[in-house]
């Protein structure tokens, strides 16, 4: 799991440092240059918010299954104990 995550947050950073030398390198004008940095930004955002929300997901996914697991456990445990 955070494998993945370190894999997804390298890939958007790299993804933003690139499109960003991409924009200022290009032979355009400053206000187009600015208008494209605030559209990929915005882009970046939303792609980001995206993947917290995947992950996010993914965490209570697993905390769910731990918490059943340990419950499960725990009542295991009790009937042992009342045996």
């Amino acid at each position: 799991m955070a494998g993945r995550t370190e894999f997804m947050a390298g890939l958007f950073v790299g993804a933003a440092l690139g499109a960003v030398l991409g924009l200022l390198l290009a032979p355009e004008p400053g206000t187009e240059v600015r208008r494209r940095l605030t559209e990929k930004g915005r882009e970046a955002g939303e792609r980001a918010l995206e993947s917290v929300k995947e992950t996010a997901a993914s965490l209570r996914e697993a905390a769910e299954e731990w918490a059943e697991t340990a419950r499960g456990r725990w009542h295991e445990v009790t009937e042992e104990g009342q045996s």
